[in-house]
């Protein structure tokens, strides 16, 4: 069910106009990193509310992050909107020296990430972000089976997001 979902979502890309598709296939990212970017950019990723609404999890208060505990767990809170993610986007505008508010969308947060830059900033400024995002899913969510899966902080995310590139 699930290739056949990832199959729709293709056949949507390819008739839909939104140039970041093609943005995110054109990437210097590895392929993995690209395609989980894709499916985080049309909200296909498998988060506990999904999961929740496909009934793979029964109860409702089996979708609150594993990390904060405050709110549903969806691919945007995970991505750049979690405490723990916001933390490790900010270390990235940090390292960039920009200040600036965070988008609470995946789609508008990368646009942003790679605004008024030249083109090959913009696409090394993008590769970054989708192997910073691919990090956080990766290396610092749980499986739904609590805790961290590899005990790695923000500032670790943040280097080990930087040696894929």
């Amino acid at each position: 069910m699930a290739l056949l979902t990832d199959i729709a979502a293709a056949v949507l890309l390819l008739a839909s106009p939104d140039p970041i598709f093609n943005r995110i296939w054109w990437s210097i990212a590895p392929s993995n990193v690209k395609v989980f970017t894709w499916r985080l950019v049309l909200d296909r990723i498998s988060s506990k509310e999904i999961l929740w609404k496909r009934k793979v999890l029964q109860s409702q208060e089996e979708i609150t992050c594993s990390v904060c505990g405050v709110v549903a767990e969806t691919s945007a809170h995970i991505v750049v909107s979690c405490p723990f993610s916001v933390d490790v986007w900010r270390g990235y505008y940090h390292w960039l020296g920009v200040q600036t508010a965070l988008p609470l969308e995946p789609r508008a947060h990368l646009l942003q990430f790679v605004f008024g830059l030249n083109k090959l900033q913009q696409k090394c400024a993008f590769a970054i972000w989708l192997v910073a995002a691919w990090s956080i899913w990766l290396n610092c969510f749980p499986r739904w089976c609590g805790g961290y899966v590899n005990g790695y902080g923000a500032d670790q995310v943040e280097v080990l997001a930087l040696d894929q590139v």
